[in-house]
This record gives C-alpha cells, sequence and structure tokens, in this order.
C-alpha cells in the first residue's frame, strides 16, 4: 500500500529514484539526458548528458571497470560525477548532491528538496498503480518462455548468480534476482527434438 510503509513498494522506489531524481532536475532546465547508453564509450553509462558532455554514475562497479569507465570518458573529454546511493542513503540529502552536481556544470537549480523528492515518490507511485490497473502492465505480470540447450541453460544461471553477487557488493536488494533464479531452476525441463535444415 503506497504511503503506508510496504517494504517491496519502498524498495522498488528507492531502486529507480537515483535516476527518475536526476530526470527530473534535467527536465526542469530542458536538458536532454540519456541512461544505461553503452553508444558513447562502449560500457554503459548510467546517466549521460549529450549537450554537456558529462555523465552522473550513482552505482559502483568493480574497480577495473570504475577505473575504465573514468579513462574513457577522460580520453572523450567527458566530465563523470560520481554520487553514490544506496537504499540506505537519504533521498534529500541525494537530491542536494545532485544540484550540487549540476551547479559544477554551471546549471543552477533553485528548488526545495523535500517538496522535490516528495513529488518524486508521488508520480512513481501513480505511475506504478496505474500500470497494475492497465493489467499486464508490470513485467511480473508478463510470462516468456524460452527453450534453452544444456550449454545455454549453464550460461543464464552463472550470469543469474553473477548479478546477484554484484547487487550484494553494491549493498542493494537481490529479491528480484533470487525471484527468477528459483523460478529458472524450478522451471520444467521438455525435451526437444531439433532439426536443421
Amino acid at each position: 500500500i503506497e504511503g503506508k510503509g510496504c517494504k517491496v513498494c519502498e524498495k522498488d522506489y528507492l531502486t529507480v529514484f537515483p535516476k527518475l531524481a536526476v530526470m527530473y532536475y534535467a527536465a526542469k532546465k530542458r536538458i536532454k539526458v540519456q541512461t544505461d547508453t553503452d553508444k558513447i564509450i562502449g560500457i554503459p553509462l548510467e546517466i549521460y548528458f549529450p549537450e554537456e558532455k558529462a555523465a552522473i554514475e550513482t552505482v559502483s562497479q568493480t574497480e577495473k571497470v570504475e577505473t575504465l569507465k573514468a579513462y574513457l570518458c577522460r580520453k572523450r573529454e567527458i566530465k563523470l560525477i560520481k554520487i553514490p546511493f544506496t537504499l540506505e542513503s537519504s533521498e534529500i540529502d541525494f537530491a542536494m548532491k545532485i544540484k550540487k552536481a549540476f551547479r559544477s556544470l554551471h546549471i543552477f537549480i533553485t528548488s526545495n528538496e523535500d517538496e522535490d523528492t516528495a513529488f518524486i515518490q508521488q508520480r512513481f507511485f501513480e505511475w506504478r498503480k496505474g500500470q497494475k490497473n492497465k493489467g499486464g502492465g508490470l513485467m511480473k505480470d508478463r510470462k516468456f518462455h524460452i527453450y534453452l540447450d544444456d550449454e545455454e541453460y549453464r550460461q543464464v544461471l552463472q550470469a543469474l548468480i553473477a548479478l546477484k553477487n554484484n547487487l550484494i557488493a553494491q549493498g542493494r536488494y537481490t529479491d528480484a534476482v533470487d525471484d527468477v533464479l528459483i523460478k529458472f531452476t524450478k522451471a520444467r525441463k521438455k525435451n526437444m527434438t531439433v532439426q536443421y535444415i
């Protein structure tokens, strides 16, 4: 129930809050934003502003990936700003840090962080409620059937375990990955004959 302390709803909201907050402030100044794009440096940038040649990262990755990302951004003259956010972080403090990052790009945003975070949260829960009312709007309501050979099955399982370990290292929740792992390992196996033409 929105606004009543539901841990699942709150976790879902906090997981997407960093991107929502950055996009909210960028929209106030009509700044274009690209999220999770790998077209710029070859590895994904969490949030990228093409007009400003700047990127914001809120999630820490392995040291090698971080070093590589910093090097590639420097080579392409992209200002890389790191603002770590965990589920224990304060939304208001994070909003203040985002505004400070924008100031470092000579973009000045004057607003009340309390009102901003309340507005972002309200819009998220309105969107989520609308998705549930549409029926089938959320990913968990959709069903997919995939057919894998033994090698593909092993690769998917290893990828899910690696994703879970990465989320644990970042201090983030792994509930969604756990659900997929359970469904994946309990899925009914069906023998099929494949004919190659």
